[in-house]
């Protein structure tokens, strides 16, 4: 029973959107349909999900399907890391499809629209629970194949000028990751991540390792819009229509930083090249992006563009915490918890301050900050969830950026050192332009006087469906929950950080019986935090 139970658990975050979005693609002449099918399949994921991470807190999920053992068979593993991603992501797709749902004219939602949108989900949930390389691979080709149509969705000469661009890059870096992976598999005889990891724990490699670990660092890292390859981002996500920028903010990005976890720190953290060269560029790569974002967001003179950069200090932050640990020095494990801590909170902030963005947009007729104003008398609830949001993006105490931000500054400081010191010193830095930024923002929205009345632009169509302000609204209501409960939150942060920095659990329940004894992967000493109770809960058939 409890393989049949792991099978039907495992199999749901692939299965749920794959089946409704053929179903929603069967019926792509009923609009309604399609919306029905989508409401419901969207809430099945999210329930399914937050079920999915109260079971990895006693147990890494383990199926081998076809009941072939691991490593030849594909393997899907869920721990508290991947479960943790899976929840939160399902939380803001379904809030982003209800703000879609309500704002969208039936003309942009019409068609294909909903099964790309679930297909897009399906990538991005085969992402956080594959157990092996290959499958990696495929489930980032089905998740970008989607994001590339949606994007261009409306054919705007704008548009397809941006997605011409996305693609291009995408398919540079899809090649080179094959080509990695294909490297791999020729010398160390698997692409299964528990099997890396146990090579990893020997310490064991074949020349040449090192530079294909380096070409799928940039494939992440050109996904994850890591600086210098974020160039792509800035522009490409503005052009993005209603909701899908906040869905695109909250879900892409991410999938690039996890995988970056799963493959550079816990499957390929002892090779040498990696703490040698690629540790200190991850880190200098992860301070370029997080400052030059936030002078981004300080410089930008439209709402979208400066919440695009916003992305990007947050892509920085989460770097951050693999290349202190790559690197050691102290404080690895505090910084992981932290960068894992604010990119948890950072999927529902970045989420909910875009959909608020949208609606100002909405009410003005332009995203331009110079023509706001005047809209905090009307619309002071508006004004209230923008407000949080974006304290929340700063880090501003008690919000929930808050004590991720703070985790890393401390682990900074701990390591003693200038690469720690730099760090800590430029994210007050970065959070203190980051608050210039949206403090301009807010005030141009909500509490400056409206512009003249030749200068204002068309107030463009706005429903009147409450659903427009209540899905930004429970974005901000799990942020605010998120940082007034921050001890069980950041409990749930260390343990997915324990998940890739100590990863005997995660091999063992893989392996099963072909590992009698996994082998200490971290010196007894290390500071891994209490280890949670776990172990394999059975194959499923």
């Amino acid at each position: 029973m409890p393989g049949d139970t792991n099978l039907i658990l495992a199999g749901l975050p692939v299965l749920v959107p794959l089946g409704a979005g053929i179903t929603s693609l069967l019926w792509y002449r009923s609009l309604a349909a399609q919306r029905v099918i989508g409401v419901l399949a969207l809430a099945v994921n999210t329930a399914m999900a937050l079920v999915l991470l109260r079971q990895t807190s006693l147990s890494v999920i383990v199926v081998q399907m076809g009941n072939w053992p691991a490593p030849y068979g594909i393997t899907v593993a869920i721990d508290t890391l991947a479960a943790s991603l899976l929840a939160v992501s399902a939380i803001v797709a379904l809030t982003a499809y209800l703000f879609i749902l309500a704002e969208s004219s039936p003309r942009f939602t019409s068609g294909y629209f909903h099964p790309l949108y679930l297909m897009l989900l399906l990538g991005v949930n085969w992402a956080f629970i594959t157990g092996d390389l290959f499958n990696l691979f495929v489930s980032f080709e089905v998740m970008l194949m989607a994001s590339y149509v949606l994007l261009a969705i409306g054919t705007t000469r704008r548009q397809m000028r941006q997605a011409y661009k996305y693609v291009l890059l995408n398919v540079f870096a899809s090649t080179v990751f094959v080509a990695a992976c294909g490297w791999i598999y020729g010398n160390l005889g698997t692409l299964n991540f528990a099997e890396l990891a146990q090579i990893n724990a020997a310490g064991v490699y074949p020349p040449g390792t090192g530079i294909a670990v380096a070409a799928i660092v940039f494939v992440f890292a050109a996904k994850a819009a890591v600086f210098p390859l974020w160039f792509w981002l800035p522009d490409a996500y503005p052009t993005l229509p209603t909701g899908l920028g906040a869905l695109y903010a909250a879900l892409l990005t991410k999938v690039g930083i996890y995988a970056l976890l799963r493959v550079l720190v816990m499957c390929f953290g002892g090779l040498p090249s990696a703490t040698a060269a690629i540790a200190p560029g991850l880190m200098l790569a992860g301070a370029a992006t997080m400052f030059l974002g936030g002078l981004g967001m300080a410089g930008a003179t439209t709402l979208r563009r400066m919440f695009s950069c916003g992305i990007l200090v947050g892509v920085g932050y989460m770097l951050l915490g693999p290349g202190f640990h790559l690197s050691g020095g102290g404080g690895g494990v505090t910084a992981m918890t932290g960068s894992l801590f604010y990119m948890l909170q950072h999927m529902l902030v970045i989420a909910a301050l875009l959909l608020c963005g949208d609606l100002v947009e909405r009410l003005r007729g332009t995203d331009e900050l110079s023509r706001f104003g005047g809209l905090l008398e009307r619309h002071a609830w508006l004004g209230f969830l923008f407000f949080v949001a974006a304290l929340a993006l700063v880090g501003i105490p008690p919000t929930s950026g808050f004590a991720g931000k703070l985790l890393l500054i401390v682990a900074g400081f701990e390591r003693a050192d200038y690469w720690g010191w730099g760090a800590s010193l430029l994210i007050i830095l970065t959070s203190a332009l980051t608050l210039v930024a949206v403090g301009k923002a807010w005030c141009s929205a909500f509490w400056s006087d409206p512009p003249p009345r030749h200068e204002r632009a068309d107030p463009r169509p706005q429903s009147r469906n409450r659903l427009s302000i209540l899905a930004p609204s429970l974005l901000v209501a799990l942020s605010i929950a998120i940082g007034l409960g921050a001890g069980p939150f950041h409990d749930l942060a260390r343990a997915a950080a324990q998940d890739v920095l100590d990863p005997k659990p995660y091999i063992h329940s893989v392996l099963g019986t072909s590992l009698s004894a996994p082998p200490p992967l971290l010196p007894e000493s290390a500071d891994v935090g209490p280890a949670a109770p776990r172990g394999a809960e059975g194959t499923g058939q």
